[in-house]
């Protein structure tokens, strides 16, 4: 068990505490039971287990483990966004943006600062195959470039030949940065002295996500299969460990539904895969939370996430995928809470408009671009008065249902916008004043005007996801790509060898996974590669720790409290009769369907005979309780039977063997007496015949020699 602790922590007070006592590990501490029962550590009904470290989950198992630290939240790459400035210019003035090795010039018949950008943003988007687009920036005169594609980067250099005080400058608005996650690679883990091999998208089919965040070699399935990939040399075989994602209770009091029957669907994307649920006004929050799960569960063969209900909050736990989740943060008010997925911490987008300076002629529009749309306002006499009338516009827009989940404010030339829904974005840009005395719509059929109020938008608060792994996309749709994604951990084990190796069924072919699986139940010992501690190396990211793991609890075996009996019961190797032992546990499938609930208070209890239906309910579930344990004795019976018989032959091939043996090994002494006297006396005869003989022999020999 591994718990980590910040500077303030106190390992062995709060060891102590739920009685456990402090190993010894590198910048976290290990948890030895004190007492001999086994450690289950479960979540309380208030408070959040992961703000310890811990995990949830029953420790008693007899297996070395190590759990991998949970991974940070892997948010989308970033598009590289360099500003261009142009200010103070002329027709006199040229200048020259050159972006990846393509030179785009300003025209001469462009007199204003406005005007040039303009006229490079126009040349910089017809050029389709360049990478990189243009808009209006945050002021007039600025234009952003953006990359198409977040995670490629592109190169820029400004020139220009001023008569006059004007100016180009550029200013990185934001560095190229490419997805975050992160694979295992090659040399940045060995296990018990072998090296780990580096994932491959191959080594995880089934993770499959628009999200650019999300990735199949960092995967928790991905590095699991290339742990065990190398399982015959470590003795050590990896399993994913879900993602799990745990959200508040669902608040239904928003969106405020606007039809005739306080009901309407919404949008939930999970891994790229839509779920729409009915949404109505005030319902109560488990009841909208079943409708999530529903609608969740229903297509969890495609996403690899299953939902439950936790009291009016949805949980999400996947298979081992990665999880990317994503919502349409352009609908009014919906929000992560909406569908009971909130995990707190969420933040919202605070930005500003500055106008400042002189006043400009009544014919001048000065207007902005929020999330995509232009909001203008004529000018006024002050620059105060200006920024009442632009945001007059913008309310407008708010009012009429063109812009949403954002308020806006003045206060003496300043326009402040806010997100109304935290962890939901916007995009605030295009900074542009023209001349309205032309035809046509707001900016393109305007005269440009050479504006006397200074403009200038900057965001002062950026928005915060928090602790939510559901990302606001606005305009969301099933192929959307920002998305975040949560990364499952993994988990290593060496198993103790229990019982032999059981026969397979006949005809069964040879499987070679057995062997490269079989883990040894010893400790085994974790090291960085020599790459993991490098900037390319991603051992710490991936939650790994050096160390030896492994150890004894005072329980060989994790609930249910089942296993197998083998029993020995002829001469060779396959001679087996088994029997697998039935769960009577609480949560067991003989009495599980009684027991189950048995933790729960009264009151949130299914099995009860507090009422007429609940009684019956209960009669039928003992008949079938019953019936369970009957099919059970029976099956114990006919073992039983077996092993008497077993019992009984055995028993009279043993006397048949002692019989054999006494045949062959014991003597009959009277007998053997009776041939003894019998054959000495045969033997005296003979040699008195042989010695009567001998002497006859000698005196016709004296005769014939006279």
């Amino acid at each position: 068990i591994e718990v980590r602790f910040d500077t303030t922590g106190d390992a062995n007070e709060f060891g102590q505490r739920i009685g456990l006592r402090q190993g010894v590990q590198t910048s976290t501490y290990s948890l030895e039971s004190k007492i001999p029962a086994p450690v289950v550590i479960t979540t309380a009904a208030t408070g959040k287990i992961e703000r310890s470290g811990l995990i949830e989950g029953n420790f008693t198992k007899n297996q070395s483990v190590f759990n991998t630290a949970p991974r940070a939240i892997v948010p989308s790459p970033v598009a590289q966004t360099e500003a261009v400035s142009i200010t103070g210019a002329d027709a006199n003035d040229e200048y020259s943006v050159v972006i990846n090795g393509r030179t785009f010039k300003s025209s001469a018949a462009a007199t204003t600062s406005e005007d040039k950008r303009n006229d490079l943003i126009t040349q910089i988007n017809d050029a389709d195959d360049l990478g990189v687009h243009a808009v209006a920036g945050r002021s007039i005169g600025e234009m952003h470039l953006v990359a198409d594609t977040a995670g490629t980067p592109f190169t820029l250099s400004v020139s220009g030949n001023a008569d006059n005080a004007g100016s180009i400058n550029t200013e990185t608005l934001a560095k190229n940065q490419i997805s975050q996650s992160k694979p295992l690679n090659l040399n940045d883990l060995t296990i018990n002295g072998i090296k780990i091999r580096a994932t491959t998208n191959l080594d995880d089919q089934t993770t499959a996500s628009p999200a650019a965040s999300s990735d199949q070699s960092a995967s928790a399935l991905a590095i699991a299969a290339a742990i065990n990939s190398n399982s015959a040399e470590t003795g050590v075989r990896a399993q994913a460990n879900p993602v799990v994602i745990k959200g508040s209770p669902a608040t239904t009091s928003l969106p405020a539904i606007d039809t005739t029957d306080n009901q309407d669907f919404y949008d939930l994307y999970v891994n790229g895969t839509k779920v729409s649920v009915q949404f109505v006004q005030n319902e109560d929050p488990r009841t909208r939370a079943d409708k999530v799960v529903k609608a969740l569960n229903q297509v969890s063969h495609l996403t690899g996430v299953a939902a439950t209900n936790n009291g009016g909050g949805v949980s999400l736990e996947s298979d081992g995928r990665n999880v990317s989740l994503w919502f349409d943060s352009s609908r009014p008010d919906v929000s992560a809470a909406s569908f009971g997925l909130d995990q707190g911490g969420a933040t919202a987008q605070v930005s500003k408009i500055k106008l400042s300076g002189t006043s400009a002629t009544t014919t001048e529009e000065y207007g902005i671009r929020i999330n995509g749309t232009y909001v203008h306002a004529t000018v006024a006499a002050t620059a105060a008065e200006t920024a009442d009338a632009l945001a007059a516009a913008i309310q407008s827009a708010i009012d009429d249902g063109t812009l949403t989940n954002i308020a806006v404010s003045t206060n003496n030339g300043e326009i402040e916008i806010s997100s109304t829904v935290p962890g939901s974005p916007f995009t605030l840009d295009g900074a542009t004043v023209r001349d309205a005395t032309g035809a046509g719509t707001f900016p393109d059929d305007y005269d440009v005007a050479e504006g006397e109020i200074a403009m200038d938008l900057s965001t002062v608060a950026e928005k915060s996801n928090g602790s939510n792994v559901v990302t606001a996309i606005f305009n969301a749709s099933e192929t959307s790509t920002s998305a975040r994604t949560a990364y499952g951990t993994v988990r290593l084990i060496s198993d103790p060898a229990l019982l032999p190796k059981l026969p397979s069924p006949i005809g069964a072919p040879p499987s070679d996974q057995l062997d490269e699986l079989k883990a040894t139940g010893r400790p085994f010992t974790i090291q960085v590669g020599d790459n993991g501690f490098v900037d390319a190396g991603n051992f710490s990211e991936l939650g790994f720790q050096e160390g030896t793991f492994g150890g004894r609890s005072s329980e060989d075996m994790d609930p249910p409290r089942v296993g197998r009996l083998a029993f020995q019961v002829g001469s060779s190797a396959n001679q087996y009769i088994t029997i697998d032992l039935a769960d009577f546990g609480k949560a067991g499938s003989i009495t599980g369907e009684l027991t189950g609930d048995i933790d729960k208070n009264v009151e949130d209890r299914n099995t009860r005979i507090n009422t007429r239906e609940g009684a019956s309910s209960v009669l039928r579930i003992l008949d079938d309780a019953m019936d369970k344990v009957n099919a059970t004795r029976a099956t114990m019976g006919a073992v039983m039977n077996r092993l008497e018989h077993v019992i009984t032959n055995l028993s009279n091939v043993s006397t048949n063997l002692s019989a054999s043996r006494s045949q062959i090994e014991d003597a009959d002494y009277a007998q053997a007496s009776t041939e003894l006297a019998k054959t000495q006396i045969m033997q005296q005869a003979a040699t008195a015949v042989l010695a009567q003989a001998n002497t006859s022999q000698q005196t016709v020999l004296k005769l014939l020699g006279g």
